[in-house]
């Protein structure tokens, strides 16, 4: 029978059921897309942008938060902010939400329908910003939490999957995997969609569970929360994505707080390749995954 331990914010394993995620493509966002600085400056605003990259991916429901500071001894121009629908090739189809502030936090909440185009579009001043971006696509039937068929259940046995386990004969010595973050800043007290991808030779074991860090001095430092994660475990085959949909569970979200702090933070979870469930004294992980994400104030 396949078995495996979801661990709790405190280290606490819990014995959970088995799912599966099969490959799923996620895109990678590179350093570029911001507004220009200069630009912004030349109108008399700082402006945190939540999208990076020139494709990025976004989850359906994302709060994409836009904040607009002025700058001390400059006028400071109205600030347009628009999420707009756009074509393959990039023309505006339809407008989802817009605002105009000249300081402020702007929050745009992106449509709940999976693989479309849409773009976040600024303009201060002289200055045209656009950026395009897409939300998850939907999970194809292959991508289903168990994708390969289940025999029937022998009398005395528990499940027979020897033959039809994706994972057999896969290397238990090695992995990897990359945690994504759809948006680059949030909102305190926002949810953060995340995705854990493979990019190892092994099938790696995830979970729910994850708490944050907070940069403070150049040094990581643990934030409080009272969270408890007594939830199933997901295997991801290598070259798969997985980001908690599928079998009647939601996209995850790591969830932040109104009283976060404004500054650097980063998500941290882990992965496990080897064997599992674990015994004591060994119960690290075998991988421990982060990503850095800037959190905003709140509006007042």
């Amino acid at each position: 029978m396949n078995r495996f331990w979801v661990r709790t914010a405190t280290g606490v394993s819990v014995l959970a059921a088995l799912a599966v995620a099969a490959p799923a493509a996620q895109a990678k966002a590179a350093p570029a897309g911001t507004p220009d600085a200069s630009a912004l400056r030349a109108a008399g605003v700082k402006v945190t942008w939540p999208l990076a990259g020139t494709a990025p991916v976004v989850a359906p429901g994302s709060i994409l938060a836009v904040r607009v500071q002025k700058l001390a001894g400059k006028r400071a121009v109205p600030v347009r902010v628009a999420l707009v629908r756009v074509n393959a090739k990039g023309r505006t189809t339809g407008t989802v939400s817009a605002a105009t502030v000249r300081r402020g936090t702007v929050k745009l909440k992106v449509p709940q329908t999976a693989g479309k185009q849409y773009a976040l579009t600024l303009k201060a001043g002289k200055l045209r910003h656009v950026s395009r971006f897409s939300t998850t696509p939907a999970a194809k039937q292959s991508e289903s939490p168990y994708p390969f068929p289940v025999p029937e259940a022998v009398p005395g046995d528990d499940m027979q999957l020897d033959d039809v386990n994706p994972c057999a004969g896969l290397t238990k010595s090695t992995g990897s995997a990359v945690l994504h973050l759809a948006p680059t800043s949030v909102v305190a007290g926002q949810p953060v969609p995340y995705a854990i991808e493979n990019t190892g030779p092994s099938c790696l074991t995830v979970g729910f569970p994850y708490h944050w860090q907070r940069l403070v001095d150049g040094t990581w430092t643990g934030v409080e929360q009272n969270l408890i994660f007594v939830l199933p475990a997901f295997t991801i085959l290598p070259g798969g994505t997985w980001d908690g949909t599928g079998s009647g569970w939601a996209a995850v979200a790591a969830r932040t707080e109104t009283t976060f702090a404004p500054g650097r933070y980063r998500l941290v979870t882990d992965a496990d390749y080897d064997e599992l469930p674990r015994t004591a004294p060994d119960f690290a992980a075998d991988l421990v995954l982060t990503a850095e994400i800037d959190v905003v104030a709140p509006d007042a």
